[in-house]
């Protein structure tokens, strides 16, 4: 299994095993560069596809090795081996220890590069209003704060509820 309900067991998964000493290959979730990279920043050592190649074809290898060659580059980074490990530690917040007040993420405009990594939210909570700019439900955010480790300009932050907000919340 792959894709965006996927890749945030991966990464907790992946989070939680960084300080055991093992070398782990990332799998299950991966279809692109941007999820590999994210994987290996976790501190896996390689990333397996399998089925962004069956629905893609073969050639969609070149392409994620050009976007993750880009992306190294726009980050300063000169190889794979210095994106290693780099999100550790403690990047992923365990489900048992987020706060019993549900936080919401809130968005400060002047920073998102409207780049929607944020929409990718497992539970569906985010979503971009006519300029771009995240926006969070108050009823189905629980507060994970997935998408601000998405987000690669600091753009979204958690944030208390207001008490509207956490009225809002429908946890089922």
């Amino acid at each position: 299994m792959s894709g965006a309900g996927v890749t945030p067991i991966s990464n907790l998964t992946l989070a939680k095993v960084a300080d055991l000493g093992v070398v782990v290959s990332g799998n299950g979730g991966p279809m692109d560069y941007r999820s590999a990279a994210n994987f290996l920043a976790l501190g896996a050592r390689t990333v397996q596809f399998c089925s962004a190649v069956m629905k893609y074809g073969v050639g969609v290898v070149g392409e994620l090795h050009s976007g993750l060659s880009h992306l190294l580059e726009a980050r300063g980074l000169g190889s794979v081996a210095e994106l290693i490990g780099r999100a550790l530690p403690g990047p992923v917040t365990d489900f048992m220890q987020l706060p019993a007040a549900k936080q919401i993420s809130h968005a400060e405009a002047e920073l998102c590069v409207h780049c929607g990594n944020c929409t990718r939210c497992p539970y569906l909570a985010i979503a971009l209003d006519a300029e771009g700019v995240p926006h969070t439900d108050p009823e189905r955010c629980v507060g994970c704060s997935f998408c601000t480790l998405m987000c690669f300009t600091g753009a979204l932050a958690m944030r208390d509820r207001t008490p509207e907000e956490a009225a809002a919340l429908r946890e089922s």
